[in-house]
Order: C-alpha cells, then structure tokens, then sequence
C-alpha cells in the first residue's frame, strides 16, 4: 500500500464518521477497538506461548463452556448476592449521611476524623478483624463489599450536596422556602447527578470487594474458579473468569446509570449526555 493509498483511506475514514451521528460514531469507534484489541491480543499469544497468554479463542471457548455446565452461572448468583446486600447496606448508610455531612458542619467535626482514618486505611488490613467479627462466610463478604464502596458513595454524596447547595440555596432563601421544602424540591434534584456518579463508582468497587472477599476469606463463587485455574495453571479460564466479572461489572453498571436516566431524565437531555 502506497502513502497515497493510506491517505484515502484514512480520509474516508473520517468521511463515514462525520456522516454518522454521535452515537452510531461512538459505537463504531468501540467495535473497531475492540477488533484491534483481539488482534493484538492473538499476536501477544502467539510470542508468549498460551502457556503464558491464552488466545482468545482458548478463552472465548473455556467462557462458552463454564456457562453451559452453569459453573460460572451458579459462581455468579453466589457472588452476587452477598455483593447486592453489601452495596444495598452501603447505598442506603451512605447516602443520608453524605447528606447530613453536608448540611451540618457539626457533624463533619464530629465524624471526619473516622472516616479519614477508616478511609486511608487498606481493607486488607481489616482482614483479621473482618474474621474475628464476621467469620469467613456470608457476612464476611457482606462487609467486605460493604467498606470497599461506602466511602465512594459517602464523599459523592458529600460533594454533590454541599455544591449545589452552595450554589441554590441561597436563590431558595431569597423566595422564603422553607428548609425542608428545599431540601426536596431544590437540593435533592440538583445533587442526583452526584449521587447516582457515586453509586456508579461505589457498583465498580463493590465488584472488586466481592472478588477480594472470595480470594482472601473462604474461597467461594468467582474466586474459586479463579483459584482452580491458577492451581492448575489454566490460563484460558483465568481470563475467561475476569472477562466475565468485567462483564458483570458493565453490567452493574448500565443498570445503575439507567436508574438515574429514569429519576433524573431531565439532566441527560440538558446536558445532551450519552446513556
């Protein structure tokens, strides 16, 4: 291919994006990166050796295999639920309390001293402890989902609320709304955007919680599968494994941003956002 050839192609390249609109050019974009992803990765392979890398399609045929046994269907529901409660329990501690940090700085005095420490602390370090309080089983890895999110949530509901409470209530103040009527129809609408960014991060570190929580205490659900393949050397279900929690994790995700497009349309279409 000749330097002029290249050049066309790209330029017609850009031509299909421009004709496309922003959506349809954003889902292209991804399916072609994802394209040059396996292609890469295929290459990386072939110089490593699977041993090292399997390709993607060792993997893509270990992941079709764990589905059809319902191993990594069964793994999943287990590891699911514990990560729901612990995220259900951090959503619902996290959010009021964001709240009232933001409204009061007595209770900020009186709490951020914990929250820095516990916060700046690595959750491995209360591993011991988690064993001691919880045991190894279900509300271990309850309260390990748990303390990997709750911090997000809190400081993103803390943030959210204390700037659009800067910004709109003193416009509320000056048409004599009550407190609480502001609270509700004023400050709580401008913070959703906020809040819902929290429980998107607080969904991904929740993902990560249960999977520590299944590795370091009894070894359950994913991170049996993923300890399995590392005893035995089985690079294809290592990575069919994490393809699948990656999965998940997207998937925790969409829901969760289609929660807030469904509370809280008006921002996205303001703001002309992509779902």
């Amino acid at each position: 291919m000749t330097y002029n050839d290249g050049g066309h192609l790209l330029s017609r390249f850009n031509s299909v994006l421009e004709e496309t609109d922003y959506v349809s050019r954003g889902r292209l974009i991804n399916a072609l990166s994802l394209i040059a992803g396996f292609i890469l990765w295929e290459m990386a392979s072939n110089a490593l050796g699977t041993v090292i890398l399997a390709p993607p399609t060792d993997v893509l045929t270990r992941l079709f295999e764990l589905i059809v046994s319902l191993e990594l269907i069964d793994a999943m529901i287990g590891s699911l639920t514990a990560l729901s409660v612990g995220y259900v329990i951090a959503v619902t501690l996290g959010t009021p309390l964001g709240f009232a940090l933001a409204q009061s700085k007595y209770v900020r005095w009186a709490v951020n001293p914990y929250i820095d420490a516990i916060y700046t602390t690595p959750v491995i370090a209360y591993l011991p402890l988690v064993v001691v309080w919880f045991g190894l089983d279900f509300r271990a890895r309850v309260f390990f989902v748990f303390i990997f999110c709750f911090f997000e949530i809190l400081i993103s509901v803390f943030d959210g609320v204390k700037t659009v409470q800067n910004d709109y209530m003193s416009v509320a103040k000056s048409f004599d709304a009550p407190w609480l009527f502001a609270q509700r129809k004023v400050i709580l609408p401008a913070a959703l955007p906020f809040i819902f960014s929290g429980y998107r991060l607080g969904i991904g570190r929740a993902v990560r919680g249960i999977i520590v929580a299944e590795l370091f205490l009894r070894i359950v659900n994913i991170g049996n599968l993923l300890q399995a393949a590392g005893a035995t050397f089985d690079t294809s279900q290592q990575i069919a494994v994490v393809i699948a929690v990656a999965l998940m994790g997207i998937g925790l995700q969409r829901i969760v941003l289609g929660g807030s497009q469904i509370i809280a349309p008006w921002y996205y279409e303001q703001s002309g956002r992509e779902a």
